[in-house]
């Protein structure tokens, strides 16, 4: 995390002194709050969860990842600050490791574990539900006897990110809830350390073939920009194609192989495109400002849609998308999920053989491939595609439950 983000965060006055008492607190980063919902960020993850949490009369409250900006009014569900409390605690910490000369181990962080078994004795919390567990959060869960899960946030994982499998094991969950049956058997390898991996349903596909819908408000569902019968490619970007990030100098302009924009405007004509910023980018937009202001001119051309739909849910710009173009988002498992192919482009080889074995039966039945990121390479891909939208089988979601009633059974 850079300086400037947590000295943005730091802005926000902290507000977990003002948490009553609950049954369950979730957590996540603003970046997990995709969409926009009542003029709102809203994480399309786990706000659904709470609405279905709270249906059944379970008391939730919203705890923001420390140095978040999105707090308080400024997020659906008001999530509690804990930033200026995070930074005394990591001080704290540092200063103790110096003093005592103690060893820099999750362990170590003494004071960030007290806090958080005080947050969670003050809430009195049954479980806690969240994205991206940070350690101390865990150990102070485990030694207050409070069941601590995991959800994932990603898709197809073939090994174990995040140095999960590193970690001791009171600085783990004490559950995982898996998107899909790859990561559930990847995830499976910590069961043998007394971490259980359940298989959950995806919020942000419920509504989809066989899964129990979400509502969402009217407003939020994403019509056509024409009423043609023009092809319909969502170009689902992905952060860190950035100079210093973990892909840089892939894409010169951090985001897609430039041929990309010249076949936008060669197929004025015969394709509809609409453009999607990753999560990231859309919360860190002063750090994506180059970006967003080339999706920004693109969005200027009259077959290319609004940049808003960036916030706005999946599953309704997937019911006007025909094929997905990413780098490497997972938001592909979603298009499958739903029947849309996709084409990969992101040029490395390792990237693509971790594809290759992530979506191994769809590369098989031609649900996905991949462009070598030349112009006309893509425009051939397209043209075949166009006469063949619609043969893609949707996928129905199987029997796993949904994450609320998984959770339901472990409080």
């Amino acid at each position: 995390m850079r300086l400037i983000e947590v000295l943005s965060g730091l802005k926000r006055r902290d507000s977990w002194r003002q948490l009553q008492s609950v049954d369950v607190i979730l957590m996540c980063h603003d970046v997990d709050r995709a969409y926009d919902v009542d003029g709102l960020p809203y994480s399309q993850l786990l706000d659904p969860i709470r609405q279905q949490l709270e249906a059944h009369g379970i008391v939730c409250a919203t705890i923001a990842h420390r140095y978040s900006v999105l707090t308080g009014k400024r997020a659906w569900g008001e999530p509690i600050s804990i930033n200026r409390a995070s930074l005394i605690n990591t001080i704290a910490n540092r200063v103790e490791m110096v003093v005592r000369k103690k060893t820099a181990d999750v362990a170590a962080n003494r004071h960030s574990i007290r806090f958080w078994e005080r947050l969670l004795t003050r809430s009195g919390a049954k479980g806690v539900l969240l994205i991206g567990a940070p350690p101390e959060v865990c150990i102070a869960a485990r030694r207050s006897s409070v069941p601590v899960v995991e959800l994932l946030h990603g898709f197809r994982h073939t090994s174990i990110p995040w140095g999960y499998d590193s970690r001791p094991t009171e600085a783990l969950p004490s559950h995982i809830f898996a998107l899909d049956e790859i990561s559930l058997t990847t995830f499976s390898h910590l069961e043998n350390r007394g971490v259980p991996v359940s298989l959950v349903q995806h919020p942000a596909l419920a509504g989809r073939a066989d899964c129990e819908p979400v509502s969402l408000p009217e407003r939020d569902v994403v019509g056509p920009k024409t009423s043609n019968q023009r092809l319909r490619v969502l170009v689902a970007l992905q952060w860190g194609y950035c100079e210093r990030e973990r892909n840089g100098g892939r894409f010169p302009n951090g985001l897609f192989p430039s041929e990309l924009t010249e076949v936008i405007q060669r197929s004025a004509t015969w394709l509809n495109w609409t453009i999607r910023l990753h999560p990231v980018q859309v919360r860190r937009a002063g750090r994506y400002r180059k970006q967003i202001a080339l999706v920004q001119r693109l969005q200027e051309l009259p077959n290319v849609m609004s940049m808003a739909h960036s916030q706005k849910p999946l599953a309704n710009i997937f019911e006007t998308t025909d094929y997905l173009l990413t780098p490497s988002s997972g938001t592909a498992s979603e298009a499958l999920a739903g029947g849309i192919p996709v084409i990969f482009m992101d040029p490395d080889p390792q990237m693509q053989r971790r594809l290759s074995m992530a979506y191994a039966e769809e590369f098989s039945a031609g649900k996905a491939l991949f462009w070598n990121c030349g112009g006309e390479d893509l425009e051939k891909i397209l043209i075949r595609a166009s006469s063949s939208i619609g043969a893609v089988d949707v996928e129905p979601c199987g029997e796993s439950m949904s994450a609320h009633e998984v959770l339901l059974k472990i409080l």
